[in-house]
């Protein structure tokens, strides 16, 4: 973007916040609800928020002790988050390399010694 254009947007917008106005369009632009359940657009939008940025998916005191765990999979990417026996903190893919199947059926647990294969 030129330097001129963003001095151009940064003065617009300290002139909304001045004035507490914003930005409106013309008018609404109507749309088939179903549009936005299309298998597509969300993967598309799943693809766009959820696979090229960090993400949080859960908070340090879900795995506050040693043995600690949580499973997501909200993201459609089932993640095992843990606290190991010295203490750091993992994420892994909550599947199995060999067989596919999911390593952590629970949500959620404590003092868990090790994860495996249920195969």
């Amino acid at each position: 973007m030129e330097h001129s254009t963003e001095i151009a947007l940064i003065e617009r917008i300290l002139g909304h916040v001045e004035a507490g106005t914003k930005d409106m369009a013309a008018a609404t632009t109507p749309g088939p609800v179903a549009e936005y359940f299309a298998a597509e657009r969300v993967s598309r939008e799943r693809d766009a928020l959820f696979r090229d940025l960090p993400l949080i998916v859960g908070h340090a005191s879900q795995v506050a002790k040693p043995g600690d765990f949580f499973t997501h999979g909200a993201t459609g990417v089932p993640i095992l988050v843990t606290r190991d026996h010295d203490g750091r903190l993992g994420a892994f893919i909550n599947v199995c390399r060999h067989r596919g199947a999911t390593v952590c059926q629970a949500a959620a647990g404590h003092g868990a010694r090790n994860f495996a294969c249920p195969y």
